[in-house]
């Protein structure tokens, strides 16, 4: 069997539209949402790995390496049974979102750990890489991930508002304050929903928008912001994050810590026009490259990204080991951040200090 038949598997990837520019001939798609084809393997919500390799050994296949999307919520929906033996080595845990529900971490790390899959790679929640490091992963920060994204160069005729494109609701208590007081501020906002193809021509046309993410994750609308030649203002990154990313503060994106430095950030790029045209070309720059090449492709591209952990400053060290000394602690935290909430400085201070790096 030569070279040609070496293919990636892809499990439990979500058929979602914006997701589509994943699929090629070098993978094979695995998981119950999907239809049966040569490319495409549909399975039951538990599905036997042993079945996994027959399945590609009757398409002719040989498997070069497994990428496994899991998250607390989707182990709960579709779970893989490593039943037999294989190079574990080549499978990487793809971890996705850990605040959409109350649930602990423990249960994910545990199915990670049982399974002895020792390779992680986070995506939006890389501000959590301390503890997955805690726990000995491999862990692999990946510098992006937008998908089937519409690049469009900056504009020069776009108008001098700030954008908002989402929804604002009670799920998000921090996004509903935070536009509230830009709302009382004065600021000439636009709060604008619509279908995710016509955000990109929105952030396009605007001065600048706000991005307001859960627990400080690294999220979608930051890289479509980038993408579409606008000026994207977030809240600040964790200190974990800080180099791991494309988006960089002051050079193609703005960071924001406060309420208050979040509106002078908008007012900054609404008076002074060739800093945005600055800003939105160096983020136009930063992402043309990233043009259709999805997460898959970023890892395949440099599988020693992250490999041996980034280089986290004192800071950092100093709040991985203040913030994940006590893993009780720490899912306490995740259900406070769970319901949209940060952590008060006061809160992590009263952190125990009994940390054992177990799961006991």
């Amino acid at each position: 069997m030569n070279d040609n038949n070496a293919i990636n598997i892809v499990i439990g990837l979500s058929v979602a539209e914006h997701l589509s520019d994943e699929t090629n001939e070098n993978l094979l798609y695995v998981g119950p949402r999907f239809t049966n084809d040569k490319w495409h393997i549909k399975t039951p919500s538990i599905y036997k790995f042993s079945e996994l390799l027959k399945e590609v050994d009757r398409r002719n296949f040989t498997i070069n390496q497994i990428f496994i999307f899991c998250d607390i919520f989707s182990l709960s929906q579709f779970r893989i049974d490593f039943d037999c033996k294989f190079n574990i080595g080549k499978v990487t845990a793809v971890i996705g979102d850990t605040h959409h529900t109350e649930q602990p971490l423990t249960p994910l790390i545990n199915w990670l750990k049982y399974n002895n899959i020792k390779n992680v790679a986070l995506k939006q929640t890389v501000n959590q890489a301390p503890i997955f490091r805690d726990f000995k992963f491999n862990v692999i920060c990946l510098p992006y991930y937008a998908h089937d994204v519409t690049l469009l160069e900056p504009t020069k005729t776009y108008i001098e508002r700030v954008l908002f494109f989402g929804t604002i609701s009670e799920r998000h208590p921090r996004r509903k304050e935070l536009i509230e007081y830009l709302i009382k501020r004065n600021l000439p906002l636009d709060v604008v929903s619509g279908k995710r193809e016509k955000s990109f021509y929105a952030y396009n046309n605007y001065s600048c928008s706000i991005n307001m993410p859960l627990n400080k994750d690294i999220n979608y609308r930051i890289y479509e912001v980038m993408v579409s030649g606008g000026v994207c203002i977030t809240e600040k990154f964790a200190s974990s994050t800080i180099g791991t990313q494309i988006a960089v503060n002051n050079k193609n994106i703005l960071e924001y810590g406060t309420f208050e430095s979040c509106y002078e950030l908008c007012c900054f790029m609404l008076e002074n026009k060739s800093a945005r045209e600055r800003l939105a070309k160096q983020s136009y720059e930063s992402m043309k490259d990233c043009k259709s090449k999805g997460l898959v492709y970023s890892m395949l591209k440099d599988n020693n990204i992250g490999k041996e952990g980034i280089n986290i400053d004192v800071s950092s060290k100093r709040e991985a080991e203040e913030l994940y000394k006590n893993l009780e602690e720490f899912e306490r935290i995740q259900n406070i951040r769970a319901k949209g909430h940060n952590l008060l400085p006061t809160q992590i201070a009263k952190l125990k200090h009994n940390w054992k790096g177990s799961l006991s």
